[in-house]
Parts: structure tokens; sequence; C-alpha cells
């Protein structure tokens, strides 16, 4: 019997190391992918993404997240030729790739690694139709990446995909990268007291990260005030149940005004008669209709800042509708974080928002 599993042994030893090193590379785990959350790796060639490929590229991807006090990209994009790629082996552990292939260039560096990636059949297709393409990929290097392949049967072609795939692609890149803003979030864990107590008041489920405290609750106005103090950055966030009167209620004036009573009444510094309040001189108010966790919701970005001081910053405010309750719910979320970047910050807050339910 034992010999028998010294031979089972040996056979097994023989055979792994006698594997082609195709094989025993697949045997291998994959590394976990590095990086941050809203980073692109770009692979174009250096020609093109010096040209007007790249002018396109960067006008959209590099355009201003909306409404922060100083301009920050909706994306931080790297860019690698297919040679600059191969000569760093942390260059391919990253998480996020997006490939520009003009494949009317048969020389292309770029289109030749499509080519390897996709096969010869879909880029002959594309060529042959003319058709605008992106494909997806994933852990092509390692566990937890999307690759990305934006084509064109010329550098048009390449540039008229570009333009009209980034909302499509920018969803998905943010949809990837969500696990990790979540995690960042919610790195402290949950506050299950205070989402509790916030039920029990204002009959909404949200999820609150554990670092956030109970900074005002005003029965009369059924309005909850939530903080979180960092050494670098103030979070705040507010709940204001209300009564649904009318449509009229869903527009830019009606959340200019709520923004400005609750910075009145609540928001104050040390310096005598000096309170919150919004800023639409220096930077216009965005609105927009979206939908909150499935509800449809009016949306305004904006900057904010106290009279008679110097504080200031970034702000979005919500109106969602519960017409099962004919009630409306004010969601106001304003940052303080003098001197830091303020994009990532604004995210983790619309997660958190974004996690609401009416009850």
């Amino acid at each position: 019997m034992k010999i028998r599993n010294i031979v089972l042994y040996i056979a097994a030893f023989i055979l792994l190391y006698s594997c082609s090193d195709e094989l025993q590379n697949k045997l291998k785990s994959n590394p976990n992918a590095l990086g941050t959350a809203n980073q692109i790796v770009v692979i174009a060639d250096q020609d093109l993404w010096e040209g007007a490929v790249g002018d396109t590229f960067r006008m959209l991807y590099e355009a201003a997240y909306p409404m922060l006090p100083k301009p920050e990209p909706i994306f931080d994009l790297k860019h690698f030729t297919p040679t600059e790629l191969e000569e760093g082996p942390l260059r391919k552990e990253l998480r996020t790739y997006l490939y520009l292939a003009n494949l009317s260039d048969a020389n292309s560096t770029t289109v030749q690694s499509v080519s390897k990636d996709l096969g010869e059949e879909k880029i002959l297709t594309i060529k042959r139709e003319g058709i605008k393409n992106t494909t997806i990929g994933r852990d092509k290097w390692a566990a937890g990446q999307l690759m990305i392949y934006v084509m064109g049967e010329d550098e048009e072609a390449l540039i008229d995909n570009i333009t009209k795939s980034f909302p499509s692609i920018s969803k998905r890149v943010y949809q990837h990268d969500y696990k990790q803003i979540k995690g960042y979030t919610f790195a402290s864990g949950y506050n299950k007291a205070l989402s509790t107590e916030i039920q029990e008041k204002l009959g909404v489920k949200i999820e609150i990260p554990a670092d956030y405290v109970k900074a005002e609750w005003d029965e009369d106005a059924q309005l909850m005030w939530i903080r979180k103090e960092t050494a670098a950055a103030t979070f705040g966030m507010v709940l204001w149940s209300m009564d649904y009167e009318s449509q009229d209620q869903l527009n830019k004036e009606f959340l200019k005004e709520k923004v400005n009573d609750f910075g009145r009444d609540y928001v104050k510094t040390n310096t005598p008669g000096s309170h919150m309040v919004i800023n639409d001189e220096d930077l216009p108010l965005y609105t927009n209709t979206i939908e909150v966790n499935g509800q449809y919701a009016y949306e305004m970005r904006g900057i904010w800042e106290t009279t008679q001081d110097y504080m200031g910053g970034p702000f979005f405010a919500y109106v969602v509708i519960d017409k099962s309750q004919k009630k409306l719910l004010f969601i106001l979320d304003f940052l303080l974080a003098p001197g830091k970047e303020k994009r990532d910050l604004m995210q983790q807050m619309e997660l958190m928002t974004n996690t609401l339910e009416f009850m």
C-alpha cells in the first residue's frame, strides 16, 4: 500500500512539472488588481493619443466633476502605449483599462494587442461592416480587472465611437468601482442605532456609516441632521420630511429656499450673524431629474459658503417624492474639506444617500 502511494506521488510530481508553461500559468492564481476608484489606464498608440482621438477622449473623460469649488476630473487618466505597458510588471495589475484602436492602421501595436485579445474574426467584421464597436472583458492579468475596447474602422469612426459610448462606459466604470467606493464609505462599519432612529422618526430606511453622529433632531420640523468629523473634512447630511402639496415643489427655487432655510437656522459660525447660504454667483446651480434608489427625485448641485466668514464647499440636494404617503423628503449633503480634493468624498455621500428606501 505504501509503495502504491509513493508511485502515485511520483507520477503526480512528474505530471506537474511536465506541463507546458501555458498550462502552469493557467494554474497560477491571479493577483488582485491594484488601484483606486475613478482611475482609467488608456492603452493607445502615441500618435493617436497626441492627436484628435486623444483630445476627444480627454475632453470627455477629464471633464470637470459637477459643481466642485475647484475643478476635478471625472476620471483620473494614465496613458501607456502597448510597449510601455510591458515595461513594468505592476502596470498590468491595475483595475480598469481602456484600449483605443484605429483598425485601419495595420502597423498599430494597439490594434495587434486588441486583435490578440478579441480574435481576428471580430476585427475583420468591424472593418467590413463599418460598425462602431465597444467590447468589455474582465480579469486579463489580475482578478477584479475591467477591460474596455473602443474601436473604429478608421480615425473618424473611432472619435465618433468615443463620443457616443462615453455615457455607457462611464456608468460601467462606476458600477465596477461601486464595491470599492462602498468599502471606503462604510470602512468604519454601520451605525445601526442611528439608522433605526431615522426609520422610526422619519419613516425611511437609510444605511449610515458608523462614524456619523446625530447633530440635530427638530421634532417640530421633522428634520434630522447627522454629521461626520475627520481631521481633514466635515460631512453633513440633512433629512427633512414635509408634506407633498404640488408638483411646484419640484423646482430649483424650492430646493434653493430649503437649503438656505436650513443654513440660516442651523449652521452658524463663531462670527456673529454668520450662517450657511448657497453661493450661486461664483458657480451656477446645476439641476436635474434623477432616481434615488428607484424613487423619482429632483436634484440640485452647487457650492455653499458662510456669510461674513470664509467657510464653504460643495453640496447636493434632492427632493424625493413618496406619493403613497403624500410626503416629500428633502435631502441635503454638504462637505467642508479645505485644501482637499473633494470628488471622492462627494461620491461617498452620494452612495450613502442612494441607499434610501421609503417604508
